[in-house]
Order: structure tokens, then C-alpha cells, then sequence
């Protein structure tokens, strides 16, 4: 009876399995990810950053008004089907966009008017800035307190209104990575031991990543990404056995990406999390390979090289396919998709849309790119 029972059962799971082969070969694996090309930006120069809205931040060309005279680049905000926003400067020539939050606020650097003067110093050339929609564009060093700084750049902005970047402080050498609360105000973050650190983005909790000289750097920066959170300071995120490392974006979760040098000197796209080892992600096939952007379901994007190095390929990563080219990842059905050539990522938002350096060959126009996921059967 045992033995009737047994070969009862196994023909069972054999008849399972059959079924789920057949459904596959038949039905398909199921809804597909692919992307589809949403929008360019032809006014755009370059996209730097971009918000869980799908706006851009980065910069424009702007012509002269009497036509005269070289073009100049103004940051802006941009997004498919709204008409980009100059943001303008502080009376001088230029601006750039360098982030953006999710309640359209910019963070960035623009130019002063020009002072003619015989004196060689005629103090600040420009100022970091913060825009926002009702209040247009300010400057960042009387906010932060004009006694305590003598020049700031800033990089990142959260969803809570605060900054991150570099400033030359008072009474210091070098510049240094700077955190900045509207209600708190600013707070020099240190270094890891060298001259000179620099923050580059921060998380809704207030952790904020960035790079630093390590001690005893002279001619040649040796940076080390590092980590930095209220009360515990400044860690230092090591490499990937070489001697270099260099954070780029940090998630809610606190999963940093970034590039760090290997043992045998190639950049390799890393990923850190928190209490653990840094994760090199490798490559598409060549030497080298950096991350530039996480969402919050860890997705990376980021460009590397295919085999023998003669071309680089922007790149999507996850914890199940691993680094894919984003090419093989373009809707086959999408027209626009199949002329623009794709670059460097810059950003991937919580919707899961990448923002691309991109080019248009049949158009001689390279342009900022929006890639949405759609999902196909």
C-alpha cells in the first residue's frame, strides 16, 4: 500500500512540474520590465538631478539678448510636458543646478555681478543657492550665517530642507563637508585626518555621504567616501582593496553607492550597507565600472565598460539580474527609444525612472533623457 501511495505521489509532482513547464513555455514568464523613453529635454545642456516627480534639475544654454557674445548656462528645473524654468543668476553670467527635493526646492551655484575693480581681490564671485517656487532664488552664505563662512557650494538637498556640500570656513584650512538644518543651522563635518571633504547627498534621516582626503594626502588626494550621521561622526566607508573610494548616493535605507579602486587599481561601482562589507558589483566586462544613483528598492544605475574597454555602457543593477546594459533594457516597440544613444545615469527615483545623459545622432543634439519602466507581457 506504501509503495502504491509513493508512486501515487510521484507521478503527482511529476505532473506538476509538467504543468509548470508547459504554462511557461506556453503562457510566457509573466509581466516583463522594459523602459520606455518619456522625454527629452532639448533646451537642456545637462540633467543633473532628479526628484520622486520625474523633475530635473541641471542646467540650459542661454543665448545673449542682443545676440551678442558667447552663450552662457543658467540652472533650471525641467520635467516631460512643462516648460523648463530658467532660475536665473544672482546678476552675474551663470548658474548650476546640482539637486532637487521632492517639494521643488534647487540647490546649486550661481554668479554675482562682476565689480570692476583694480584691486586683485574683489571678494566672492559667486554663492551657493536655494530656489524655491515661491520665494525664487537666495543666497546661501547670509542664511547660513555670513560671520562663519567664506564661500559654499552646495550639493544635496533632502525632503526636510536640508543641505549638504563644502565651505571654507573661517580660521581653516582647505575646505570641508558641511551639513546645514534650517531651524539647527550649519555644522562642519570634518575630514577623515587630510585637508580637505567634501558632502555630495544625504537621506530623509539626516545621513549624509560624501568623499575625504585621507591623513597625510599632499599633491595627490587620496579620498575615501565616507558616512556621516548626528552624534557618531564621521566613518570611514574603506574601499575595495585599493586605495581610493568616492560615495555618490544614499537611499533611506542608508545603502550608499558609489566607485572605488580594486586591488589591482580598476574602478569598480560598489555598494555598502549598513554593518556590513563594501559589495563590489563588478562590471559589463571591462576593467571599470562606477555607480551614481539608488532608489529605495535598491535599484543602482551607473555606466561601465564592456570588454576591451573601447566602450562604456550605462548600467541597471539589482540583487536578482545583477548589472545589465540599460540598452537591452529600451522597449523594442518604443520609436524614440531606437534613436537615442544612451550615457551616463545620473539619477534613479523611487518610480523606478532613470535620468540619462542622452544623444541623438539623426538630430546632432545630446540632451537629458527620462526613462519610465512599463511593464509588458
Amino acid at each position: 500500500m506504501k509503495r502504491v501511495l509513493a508512486m501515487i505521489v510521484s507521478v503527482a509532482l511529476c505532473g506538476a512540474v509538467l504543468y509548470g513547464l508547459w504554462k511557461v513555455l506556453i503562457e510566457g514568464r509573466g509581466p516583463r520590465t522594459v523602459y520606455q523613453v518619456q522625454g527629452t529635454c532639448p533646451p537642456c545642456t545637462s540633467g543633473w538631478a532628479m526628484n520622486n516627480h520625474g523633475e530635473v534639475a541641471g542646467v540650459i544654454t542661454v543665448q545673449p539678448e542682443n545676440g551678442a557674445g558667447e552663450p552662457s548656462t543658467h540652472a533650471s528645473v525641467w520635467a516631460p510636458g512643462v516648460e523648463t524654468t530658467d532660475l536665473g543668476t544672482f546678476g552675474g553670467t551663470e548658474s548650476q543646478a546640482q539637486d532637487i527635493n521632492d517639494a521643488g526646492q534647487v540647490v546649486g551655484i550661481a554668479d554675482l555681478p562682476q565689480v570692476q575693480t583694480s584691486n586683485p581681490f574683489t571678494g566672492p564671485t559667486s554663492d551657493g543657492f536655494i530656489w524655491g517656487r515661491d520665494v525664487g532664488m537666495q543666497r546661501m552664505t547670509p542664511l547660513v550665517g555670513i560671520r562663519e563662512i567664506e564661500g559654499i557650494s552646495p550639493v544635496g538637498i533632502n525632503n526636510r530642507g536640508q543641505v549638504v556640500g563644502c565651505a571654507t570656513f573661517r580660521r581653516q584650512e582647505g575646505y570641508h563637508a558641511f551639513f546645514w538644518d534650517p531651524q539647527d543651522g550649519i555644522e562642519n563635518l570634518g575630514t577623515l585626518g587630510g585637508k580637505y571633504s567634501c558632502a555630495v547627498d544625504l537621506n530623509d534621516r539626516g545621513q549624509v555621504i560624501g568623499n575625504s582626503d585621507m591623513p597625510g594626502s599632499t599633491a595627490e588626494s587620496v579620498p575615501h567616501a565616507f558616512l556621516w550621521e548626528a552624534g557618531k561622526g564621521m566613518q570611514d566607508l574603506g574601499t575595495l582593496g585599493g586605495v581610493r573610494s568616492y560615495a555618490r548616493a544614499i537611499n533611506n535605507a542608508g545603502q550608499i553607492v558609489g566607485s572605488s579602486t580594486t586591488v589591482d587599481g580598476a574602478l569598480h561601482a560598489f555598494l555598502w550597507e549598513d554593518a556590513s562589507a563594501i559589495t563590489d558589483l563588478g562590471t559589463l566586462g571591462g576593467k571599470s565600472s562606477s555607480a551614481m544613483g539608488i532608489n529605495e528598492a535598491g535599484l543602482v544605475v551607473g555606466d561601465s565598460s564592456l570588454p576591451g574597454d573601447l566602450k562604456s555602457r550605462p548600467f541597471l543593477w539589482d540583487t536578482v539580474a545583477g548589472m545589465r546594459d540599460l540598452h537591452d533594457l529600451i522597449d523594442p516597440e518604443d520609436a524614440l527609444g531606437k534613436r537615442v544613444i544612451l550615457k551616463l545615469p545620473r539619477r534613479i527615483n523611487n518610480r523606478g525612472q532613470i535620468l540619462v545623459d542622452g544623444e541623438v545622432p539623426a538630430e546632432m543634439r545630446e540632451n537629458s533623457v527620462i526613462l519610465s519602466p512599463v511593464q509588458k507581457p
